[in-house]
């Protein structure tokens, strides 16, 4: 595909094309067919689920990559005896530019695997460094203007999901309104270029596609800076994070040090002091130049993290520690949802009711571990799962869904890049 990427969006985790889930004889893989897609392309998903020999189905959930907003939820049903056992596909017609999460669940084993949607720009729709020597008849025009306005219409929505996430007296939203500004701009030029067009005069049209151009390439200086910085701040977010499953995990380790045994529990203790000392080294350290190696440093520790908690050897007890951090986790980012929409002014009142009722919950879930009685945990998790899958459907949008029977999309079709 001849492009040339206007948009990369990476947050804080690194993107992955495989991954997997396992425990005793069962084994849940996931893959998606491409890390990073145009609007319009379809995602392509696969795996195997062995270990499970009837037809089953994989549940799998895509899900906005900043607060975990369920956007669409379907079913892939297993088959036998092929390479993968099963597939689905995700129509991105209509979906906003950023970051996602397909998120396939089986039960208590789940695979999360991270894409991206990004802006693209043909070679003939790059925006010229001068304005010198362009000359477009009519029928060019007119395809020109609708190109200008499809890109300008992406960028809108990712501006739209950035400042919805940052508060209005952060540095970068001033940035973000200087952004709104000049696309306000930008597409009211290429609404006069269009009348001229319709009226006939091509040289009016002419004059105010160029002007929209020329906004057009200060809109790529400023969203590469947001860009830059977004992920700078996705990065520190994702430290704070890794701190406190540190410490959280820690604090569970430590309830169930009977259960786990002197010996494991110290030896653990250690393992995480290494891991709390590795993440205090780069707290205020990020910035624009190292963010990348931050990144990979993040992941590297989080990979490691996960591994020496398998070290203690008590499967159950690991699964169920595994699983309150994941599920503490998302109950945090429906906190900050609730936040945002109480700072908004919406009406979220019910959503807070339903948000109280899992936190107490998990508040029983942590005091019953303090016990050292896992019994029912398993129920009680999905519970807690089918409480967020709720309050997260609360908040679904609907931006990037299609029309789907068994993970497969229908009704929709791939639009082709419309070419002078």
């Amino acid at each position: 595909m001849k492009q040339k990427s206007l948009i990369i969006f990476v947050t804080f985790t690194a993107l992955m094309f495989t991954n997997f889930a396992f425990a005793d004889d069962i084994v849940l893989t996931a893959e998606l067919s491409a890390s990073k897609f145009n609007p319009g392309d379809f995602v392509g998903i696969s795996g195997n689920l062995t270990g499970i020999f009837s037809p089953v189905n994989v549940t799998i959930d895509i899900m906005n990559g900043t607060d975990f907003t369920i956007i669409d939820s379907f079913n892939a049903t297993t088959v036998d005896d092929v390479t993968a056992n099963y597939t689905a596909t995700y129509d991105l017609t209509g979906a906003e530019l950023g970051e996602y999460l397909a998120n396939m669940t089986y039960g208590d084993y789940y695979v999360e695997l991270i894409f991206e949607v990004e802006a693209t720009e043909l070679e003939e729709d790059k925006v010229p460094d001068t304005l010198e020597g362009v000359e477009e008849d009519c029928d060019d025009l007119s395809f020109a203007i609708e190109r200008a306005e499809i890109y300008l219409e992406r960028v809108r929505g990712m501006l739209a999901s950035y400042m919805e996430e940052y508060d209005e007296t952060s540095d970068l939203y001033e940035k973000l309104l200087e952004l709104e500004a000049i696309l306000d701009t930008a597409e009211e030029y290429l609404a006069n270029a269009r009348i001229a067009l319709e009226e006939g005069d091509c040289n009016a049209a002419a004059r105010n596609h160029a002007a929209a151009r020329n906004l057009m390439g200060r809109v790529k200086g400023i969203l590469n800076s947001v860009i830059k910085e977004h992920k700078v701040q996705k990065a520190e977010k994702f430290i704070e994070q890794f701190e406190r499953r540190i410490s959280s995990t820690q604090n569970k380790v430590n309830q169930l040090s009977a259960r786990f045994g002197t010996s494991n529990t110290e030896s653990i203790d250690a393992k995480f002091g290494i891991a709390w000392g590795q993440v205090k080294k780069l707290q205020g350290a990020v910035n624009v130049s190292n963010v990348d190696d931050v990144l990979q440093s993040l992941m590297n520790n989080t990979e490691q993290f996960d591994a020496d908690l398998e070290s203690l050897g008590d499967e159950e007890a690991v699964s169920v520690i595994k699983n309150m951090n994941r599920y503490e986790a998302k109950v945090k980012v429906l906190e900050k949802t609730a936040a945002r929409l109480q700072r908004k002014g919406g009406n979220n009142e019910e959503f807070a009711a339903q948000l109280s009722d899992t936190e107490e919950r998990m508040a029983q879930l942590r005091a019953q571990l303090g016990e050292m009685n896992l019994d029912g945990f398993d129920e009680a998790f999905d519970e807690v799962n089918d409480a967020l899958k709720g309050l997260k459907n609360s908040t679904k949008g609907n931006n990037g869904k299609s029309s789907s029977t068994n993970g497969k999309a229908i009704g929709r079709t791939k639009p082709k890049a419309v070419k002078p």
